[in-house]
């Protein structure tokens, strides 16, 4: 069953039986979903209404609606889940970041989505729970979507992010999955396929970032020490970030150290694995491991044993049942980000 809220999250009726969802769970960006079902259902289904499945308080937004007609009428909903929210809005000045990752990225949900200087900019009924990673940064960040800024720091430091819809508001907080102590594997019969992709077409790892100035004045950093046919470069313009920011000159330029280590990362060696899960080995969806874990991933055929994190959990509900999909480390990008600009 699927609860249905609307725009003001309060329940309004529920979905009782469908004949497809897809519920893309990730770990440090925004989940997607996918349900079609029969036309009685469509007086609930409104743009900007809330889905969410029965006894699971992380819920999506409908974004599209379809209505298909071919032999019969099937509706189809698309949405994204609760984080999207703060795809609404940009970092309208310039934010400066430094001490713990929790704290500055609740400063930027604060001061741009719930405690904004402008009432018109805040999102009602949003809030958002701090939590102490135990790990700082220092960065400045200007006129960004809220979302890719926030996202942009989860998924470079390994933290999740999740939104959840309780008491009538939604609440956004951070997480750090578990270290577990279980091994995925088809030897061990708890998955019944495999996939391996080990990636460097989008690779850089020596970035030449310039920032202000003009011509042989301008201030320019080189960070990346590869060299020969491993070394790979990119050119980052860096001249949004003013040295009068940052009080002296060595600050300055470990902003476009930072810049540049930013971008770098974005260009990483990709290597990741997915698979499917067997939903009737011995180990337990959501009670032995869930989104964000760390686990051993073993493939006999390619001699590989690797600690990964399990970034993307795919459940899917059909006439066979539920059938859940496995992302274990680091998927390529996918066409999205990349129409986005974000690789």
């Amino acid at each position: 069953m699927i609860n249905v809220y609307n725009k003001a999250y309060e329940r309004i009726g529920f979905i009782e039986s469908y004949s497809y969802l897809s519920w893309v769970r990730r770990y440090s960006s925004t989940g997607e979903f996918e349900l079609k079902c029969a036309p009685e259902n469509l007086p609930l289904l409104s743009l900007g209404n809330i889905l969410a499945k029965n006894g699971d308080n992380e819920g999506a937004i409908i974004e599209t609606i379809l209505v298909e007609s071919v032999e019969q009428e099937i509706i189809t909903v698309r949405g994204r889940f609760l984080t999207v929210l703060l795809e609404s809005r940009i970092i309208w000045n310039t934010e400066k970041l430094q001490g713990d990752i929790g704290q500055c990225i609740g400063q930027l949900i604060n001061n741009h989505a719930i405690n904004p200087v402008e009432f018109d900019r805040l999102i009602p009924n949003l809030s958002y729970e701090s939590l102490v990673i135990g790990k700082n940064i220092s960065m400045q960040v200007s006129f960004k979507n809220l979302l890719e800024a926030v996202t942009g720091i989860t998924s470079e430091t390994g933290i999740g992010i999740k939104g959840v819809l309780t008491a009538g508001k939604i609440s956004l907080s951070l997480y750090i999955g578990q270290e577990q102590p279980f091994v995925f594997s088809r030897e061990f019969e708890n998955l019944l396929s495999q996939n391996y992709t080990d990636s460097i077409k989008d690779l850089a790892n020596v970035a030449k970032v310039a920032g202000e100035g003009e011509g042989t004045d301008r201030q320019i950093i080189v960070i990346g020490e590869a060299a020969g046919l491993a070394r790979k470069e990119v050119f980052i313009d860096a001249r949004d970030l003013a040295s009068s920011e940052y009080g002296d000159n060595e600050k300055y330029l470990k902003a476009l150290e930072l810049r540049g280590s930013e971008k770098l990362y974005e260009k990483r060696r990709r290597e990741s694995f997915d698979a499917v899960a067997n939903t009737n080995s011995n180990l337990v969806y959501r009670k032995d491991f869930d989104l964000g874990d760390i686990v051993t991933v073993k493939s006999s055929l390619l001699g590989l044993s690797r600690r990964l994190r399990i970034t993307e959990i795919i459940e899917t509900y059909d006439e066979t049942g539920l059938s859940v999909d496995l992302i274990f480390g680091d998927p390529l990008p996918t066409l999205s980000e990349r129409l986005k600009g974000v690789i």
